[in-house]
């Protein structure tokens, strides 16, 4: 677990950040501002905590094993509320009648938050990948990556344009089966579905290969400890 600690307070201060920008605009507007944008970066953290707990649980033995599927398929259930927040930039054609100043506010606001949100999937989504490849080999991890990403868009439309919610899964499963079985049966007269789900999965799925590959880029050296002498270069 300590290894995700700089992760952790990266997410925390940008989340803090993030709900900063909101009182800021609130008590702007006198009114509460980006509560939905609060919300959905709630509902963000949700599966880095799952892909988290997998992780410590994945290396347990005896029943605490056990657990391991029920949060790895909260992180399945949850995960494309991470991408969904991106969908929320939306909302700022309305913005089009504030002042300057306020329009990039809020602009530059709401990508943060998308942002934040956005990188929190890609955070669980590496931790889940990390632990298929383990079990089962690098082209395994990445069929599963994709996988994921293919998911993740079509919950991002079920969410964006059917307005399901994850919990819905317990609260109302035969409405929501019923609407998935009627479009994947369909695949001709819902289109549209097909189209923004594998349009939403390539771009997730590039993005987080880029993610990946900042990975491979050289990182600053750490300062030598005082009374040490740098590392001989060569």
């Amino acid at each position: 677990m300590k290894r995700f600690l700089p992760s952790l307070a990266a997410f925390g201060g940008a989340t803090i950040v993030c709900v900063a920008l909101a009182v800021v605009r609130s008590s702007h507007a006198g009114r509460p501002a980006f509560s939905n944008l609060v919300w959905n970066l709630f509902l963000a953290w949700i599966p880095f905590a799952c892909a988290l707990l997998a992780d410590r649980l994945a290396a347990g033995r005896g029943p605490q094993r056990w657990l391991f599927w029920p949060a790895a398929l909260g992180w399945l259930l949850f995960f494309p509320n991470a991408p969904y927040i991106l969908t929320d930039l939306i909302h700022l054609t309305f913005f089009r009648n504030l002042a300057p100043q306020w329009i990039w506010f809020d602009l530059l606001s709401n990508l943060l938050f998308a942002l934040t949100g956005l990188l929190l999937g890609f955070a669980s989504l590496a931790v889940m990948q990390g632990l298929v490849r383990e079990r089962a080999g690098r082209w395994a991890g990445w069929a599963f990556a994709a996988a994921a990403s293919l998911l993740a868009g079509f919950g991002v439309y079920l969410g964006r344009f059917l307005r399901w919610n994850s919990w819905d899964v317990v609260r109302a499963p035969q409405q929501l089966a019923a609407d998935v079985s009627q479009r994947l049966g369909n695949p001709v007269e819902f289109r549209y579905t097909f189209g923004f789900s594998l349009l939403c999965a390539v771009v997730l799925f590039a993005t987080y290969l880029m993610c990946c590959g900042l990975e491979t880029l050289p990182r600053p050296a750490d300062p030598p400890e005082p009374g040490k002498a740098p590392p001989a270069e060569g």
